[in-house]
């Protein structure tokens, strides 16, 4: 016969068991979210593969093999990867670089530097750049997409602009966007929008906040660095002045190693036109 204190005895072991799954899924239960983006200035789609915050993502803490995931996604036109590759020192990144080789051989592979990033930025580029992958610091990259023209722009980190070297070569980059391309603006921290919305870029890719890393359903994302609880920018997708803006969860965890009712993500975006 089951007693009250053995029933609530395990009505608070089966709750335990069910947020332990949910905890351990959150962390390694990658998703490949899929979305798409309407445009009048494409003629044939274009496909971007988008991920950020992979902050080493050390097998003791994660335990998740993104690469064999990335590999058997086809139909790649560009990679964007929206910084935070590390915690704190380059070298976290080297179990990492044979898959983002693979990566780099296959499809234009562009970055850009998130805040843990400048711990060790030298040598991280280093790191990246003989991978092939280009590294954008403040500036532009055209290229040709399926017949498409399409300018690429990374911004270096925003409290890194806003802090230390100031606005000016970030306002130039934004400033010389062709307004009949197509612009895509990548950077890690999603506050860049607010200043660079009304300037040509027609979509914006970041990360930073890990989509509030610790969630509820049902519930908006409570917290995210750089802009304190309730953000303005948490999630998802935003639009102002014309422009879109993609805000990822990102895949790693920063010392805080817990994610919860929040999986990691990678994104596979299309872009296709408006009589597609």
């Amino acid at each position: 016969m089951i007693t009250g204190k053995l029933a609530l005895a395990l009505l608070l072991g089966i709750k335990a068991a069910v947020m332990g799954c949910v905890m351990i899924g959150s962390r390694r239960w990658l998703k490949v979210r899929r979305e798409y983006v309407v445009s009048d200035k494409v003629e044939r789609p274009i496909r971007i593969l988008f991920f950020s915050d992979l902050h080493g993502n050390h097998r003791r803490r994660m335990n998740l093999d993104i690469w064999k995931r990335i590999d058997k996604i086809d139909g790649v036109d560009m990679a964007v990867i929206a910084g935070d590759f590390i915690l704190n020192r380059a070298a976290e990144m080297l179990p990492h670089m044979e898959g983002i080789g693979r990566l780099a051989r296959r499809t234009h592979v562009f970055a850009v530097n998130g805040n843990h990033d400048m711990r060790d930025y030298r040598a991280l580029k280093r790191l990246l750049t003989e991978q092939g992958v280009h590294v954008l610091d403040s500036r532009k990259v055209s290229l040709t997409l399926n017949g498409n023209d399409v300018d690429v722009v990374g911004l270096c980190d925003y409290m890194f602009l806003k802090r230390v070297i100031g606005f000016d070569k970030a306002d130039a980059a934004m400033m010389r966007l062709d307004p009949d391309t197509l612009n895509i603006c990548v950077s890690h921290q999603p506050q860049i929008f607010d200043r660079y919305s009304m300037c040509s870029a027609d979509l914006f890719l970041c990360g930073h906040t890990h989509g509030g890393q610790v969630r509820l359903p049902f519930i908006p994302v409570l917290f995210a660095p750089n802009q304190g609880i309730f953000p303005k920018y948490g999630y998802g997708w935003y639009w102002q002045d014309g422009a879109a803006m993609m805000v990822t969860k990102g895949i790693g965890t920063t010392h805080f190693p817990i994610r919860f009712w929040n999986r990691p993500e990678v994104c596979v975006i299309d872009i296709i036109g408006s009589r597609s």
